[in-house]
This record gives C-alpha cells, sequence and structure tokens, in this order.
C-alpha cells in the first residue's frame, strides 16, 4: 500500500519512569503538567506498588513485541 514508507520506533529509555508516569496520569486524568508560574499543582496518587509493577511489565512486554515485529520481518526502523 506504502512502498516507500519508513517505520520510526519511539520509546522511553527509562520504562521505570513510564510506569510512575502512566501510574499518576490514568487515575488523575492530568497527562501532561506546564512547569513555571502558572503550572497547576501536580496530581496527588497514591503510591502502589503492585499497580507499577504491573504497569512496567505491560509496557515492558509492549516494547518486546514490537521489536520482535520489527526483527521477524527484517525491519529496521
Amino acid at each position: 500500500i506504502l512502498p516507500d514508507h519508513r517505520w520510526l520506533f519511539m520509546h522511553r529509555a527509562d520504562l521505570v519512569e513510564q510506569a510512575i508516569s502512566v501510574h499518576v496520569a490514568r487515575p488523575s486524568g492530568v497527562w501532561h503538567v506546564l512547569s513555571g508560574e502558572d503550572a497547576p499543582e501536580k496530581p496527588a496518587v497514591a503510591y502502589d506498588f503492585l499497580a507499577i509493577l504491573a504497569r512496567l511489565h505491560q509496557l515492558m512486554g509492549a516494547q518486546f513485541n514490537w521489536e520482535l515485529y520489527f526483527r521477524t520481518r527484517g525491519i529496521h526502523p
């Protein structure tokens, strides 16, 4: 369909920080916080080791699956 397309594989290097970010963003609905004087307060979300660990495993699985997809098809994103 797209003969000259290119793949771009974007991922966050620190999956632990990403898992924590998602853990905070999902229940609070705050996905982005501006810095500076007009920035709203960061949302208060309870620390939950098991929830963060589960999110980390989910992110690791997703990244592994994409890497496997690319590798098995000879794609170099």
